[in-house]
């Protein structure tokens, strides 16, 4: 993302689940990249904690050749602001900030796909609890 560039996406705003946006991020090696997140979360909707900044959000790849059992398809028929088949892959979860990394909202997922990410994402936050839990 050119830093020069101003962003799209008021910070202000509260991003509801299933939003779909654009966010700068740092991959593994530390490399700037920009890529679609599903948002799971935002802080500025929870009433209990005092951060407002950042949102939880699952990464979305277009590599669906590497889909997997925590992943979803998304139609592009359902959700016309993609423009090539994807996948939201909801073991790859991410927290970002709103105002550094969020800078473009590309729409909301319609609300069958969205009830297949939230049924995904169920089943992986289950599996991870089930992780946590063997270990007490």
């Amino acid at each position: 993302m050119n830093e020069n560039v101003k962003p799209i996406y008021n910070w202000s705003s509260p991003l509801l689940p299933g939003t779909i946006v654009c966010a700068s991020y740092e991959d593994f090696d530390g490399v700037k990249r920009v890529g679609l997140f599903c948002i799971l979360y935002d802080e500025q909707l929870d009433g209990s904690i005092s951060e407002k900044r950042n949102v939880v959000a699952c990464k979305i790849s277009s590599q669906v050749t590497l889909a997997a059992d925590y992943s979803c398809m998304v139609s592009t028929q359902r959700n016309t602001f993609f423009d090539k088949p994807c996948m939201v892959c909801t073991s790859k979860v991410r927290v970002l900030d709103k105002v550094k990394n969020v800078y473009k909202i590309l729409g909301q997922l319609d609300s069958y796909t969205f009830a297949r990410v939230v049924k995904t994402y169920v089943k992986f936050s289950n599996e991870v609890n089930r992780q946590l839990l063997d270990r007490i």
